[in-house]
C-alpha cells in the first residue's frame, strides 16, 4: 500500500482526492507531490505564466 503526502504540508493525500504532480525531467527525476491547497499557488503561476491551459473537457 502506497501513501502519499504532500511534500509541504505533510497531509495524506488519499487515493482520491485531488493531487498536483510537479516533476522535472522524466519519472525518475525529482517530483513533487502536492495537496490541493498546496498546489493552488503553483497553477496560478502556471496559468499566469502560460505554462498551463485549462482542459476544457472537464468543464461542464
Amino acid at each position: 500500500m502506497q501513501i502519499t503526502k504532500c511534500d509541504i504540508c505533510k497531509k495524506r493525500i488519499g487515493s482520491n482526492s485531488n493531487s498536483i504532480h510537479v516533476g522535472i525531467g522524466s519519472i525518475f527525476s525529482n517530483h513533487f507531490e502536492l495537496c490541493s491547497s498546496c498546489g493552488k499557488p503553483v497553477i496560478k503561476l502556471l496559468k499566469t505564466k502560460k505554462l498551463l491551459k485549462e482542459d476544457m473537457t472537464s468543464k461542464k
